[in-house]
């Protein structure tokens, strides 16, 4: 019984730990958040494991989001084709779309 009772207590220390992080690192709706604070406090072993499913506010910008270190590599390679197509440095192997070459 006793170690059910030490489990018990690491895993409501855990989620009140995380029920913080929830409250105090994402900005969010108020009621959404003491929604998910609720969900943590009264289902303590399975309530982090829904936030992580069902919680996370993965929107198109977040998920699409290019780093800008990838957008400038990105750049560069339009710039360079742009001058290519604009000097006419573009070569072309097949023979029938050399006449629409400019």
């Amino acid at each position: 019984m006793n170690y059910f009772n030490t489990t018990f207590s690491i895993i409501s220390l855990l989620n009140l730990i995380l029920a913080g992080v929830v409250i105090f690192w994402e900005r969010r709706n108020i009621g959404t958040t003491w929604a998910w604070v609720m969900v943590l406090l009264f289902l303590p072993g399975v309530g982090f494991f829904l936030y992580l499913i069902l919680g996370q506010n993965l929107s198109r910008r977040k998920l699409y989001k290019i780093k800008s270190a990838t957008q400038d590599t990105i750049n560069e390679m339009i710039e360079e084709q742009r001058s290519n197509f604009q000097e006419s440095r573009i070569e072309y192997h097949d023979p029938s779309m050399a006449k629409y070459q400019d």
